[in-house]
């Protein structure tokens, strides 16, 4: 089904449900980095709330297991739209970082290993952004078409 399956104003709506997981997914993984980094939080309840947060990274499933009933979609507001093509790697990545930058400022990731962590997401970050900015296409199965 995809994208060009829904009217173009439907595709240009930015309050979707998919748009809502990526959002909720990159403001969680600020506020769960935030946890960690003042020790807010104990390991294994972090661990938990991670393992949710990451669960939100399924619009795309979403997506695709819904498209047999494109009424459902729209009464569901599971549509992918044009924003959410570009929000989506951006989100990953607001998640990511805040998440291993306050495990090792808390104590619970040793500097090492969380610097290799951190120094390549955010050089994927900086490579997505740029390519958003291009106007590319930035999703994972598409990512080799443009030379990564």
């Amino acid at each position: 089904m995809g994208l060009k399956s829904f009217k173009s104003e439907e595709q240009s709506r930015i309050a979707t449900s998919p748009n809502a997981l990526s959002l909720s997914r990159g403001i969680g993984g600020l506020v769960l980095g935030a946890l960690l980094a003042t020790r807010g939080i104990d390991a294994e309840a972090a661990l938990a709330s991670a393992g949710a947060l990451a669960a939100t990274d399924m619009e795309g499933l979403l997506i695709t297991g819904t498209q047999r009933w494109p009424r459902l979609q729209r009464a569901l507001r599971i549509i992918p739209s044009t924003i959410g093509r570009k929000l989506d790697p951006i989100m990953d990545k607001a998640f990511a970082i805040p998440v291993f930058a306050g495990a090792a400022l808390g104590g619970y990731m040793p500097g090492a290993e969380t610097s290799a962590i951190l120094a390549t997401e955010v050089a994927t970050s900086g490579i997505t952004v740029y390519a958003n900015l291009k106007g590319t296409e930035t999703e994972t199965s598409k990512v080799g078409t443009w030379g990564c």
